[in-house]
């Protein structure tokens, strides 16, 4: 554990230097830049709400938008950055070839740089809760221990993805259905008391509980979203431990492999 510390530790430059040139390079050659991480959720949050309100009627929720929007940016968060890490080895085999680098330090710069983006990306919500005069008080605030949660569940889910693809390159098209079922999981466009019978399955998704406990704490409305027990705040612990401890093990023990396999 030490010298995983001390190797951590004598990379971190390293590690920030591959951060900014992944945000660097995500915005490269467009007019308005790292803006789109503001326009964007602001776009996908009018044609969401327009959607469920207009079009099919569903708007039972108050501060309706503030809801969609505060699911839509933690599941986006948790798609793009698992996402990215996914294919990060893959992506990096002639760098890998050529000189030593912390492998680790792959995925981990593209959950990082993803979760930099997610951050700025809040600037929109929190236009959007100033808008409908949704209260921002101390427990607002309390909602970000639910974005620590996420941010360890996306690396060590990051940490597999990554490991897998190297042998199974199939996965990167298997995620993105998987990423499809998440997203219908997470609650993000309809009440949870409306599927109160399938809410066991439901809690099968790494990041339900997340959603569920930034959601409260952001609306701080019982009547759109349930107060969140002591069971949940388990089931984010249990699960951000379960997947950084297999990630790591599962990376570290493969990791001499994978200049064989890219």
């Amino acid at each position: 554990m030490e010298a995983n510390i001390k190797n951590f530790l004598k990379y971190r430059n390293l590690l920030w230097e591959m951060v900014k040139r992944d945000i660097k390079k995500k915005y490269k050659n467009s007019f308005l830049g790292i803006l789109w991480s503001v326009i964007n959720p602001l776009l996908m949050m009018l044609v969401l709400t327009y959607v469920f309100t207009a079009v099919f009627h569903k708007n039972k929720i108050t501060h309706f938008a503030v809801y969609i929007l505060s699911a839509r940016l933690l599941y986006t968060f948790f798609a793009d950055a698992t996402k990215f890490a996914m294919k990060s080895i893959v992506q990096n085999r002639s760098l890998i070839k050529k000189v030593y680098i912390p492998k680790y330090i792959f995925p981990l710069s593209k959950i990082c740089s993803t979760f930099i983006i997610f951050l700025i990306s809040f600037i929109p919500l929190i236009g959007v809760m100033l808008y409908y005069r949704v209260e921002i008080n101390a427990d607002t605030f309390k909602g970000l221990i639910a974005l620590v949660f996420l941010f360890f569940i996306s690396t060590g889910i990051g940490l597999i993805l990554s490991t897998v693809n190297v042998f199974f390159r199939d996965m990167e098209h298997l995620y993105s259905v998987l990423l499809t079922m998440i997203m219908y999981m997470s609650a993000i466009f309809y009440p949870v008391k409306n599927v109160e019978k399938l809410l066991r399955v439901l809690k099968l998704n790494p990041i339900f509980d997340c959603i569920w406990i930034f959601r409260y704490y952001i609306l701080q409305d019982p009547s759109a979203v349930s107060v969140p027990d002591s069971h949940v705040f388990l089931r984010c612990i249990i699960y951000s431990v379960v997947y950084v401890g297999l990630g790591v093990y599962l990376f570290k023990k493969n990791q001499d492999k994978f200049i064989f396999n890219i």
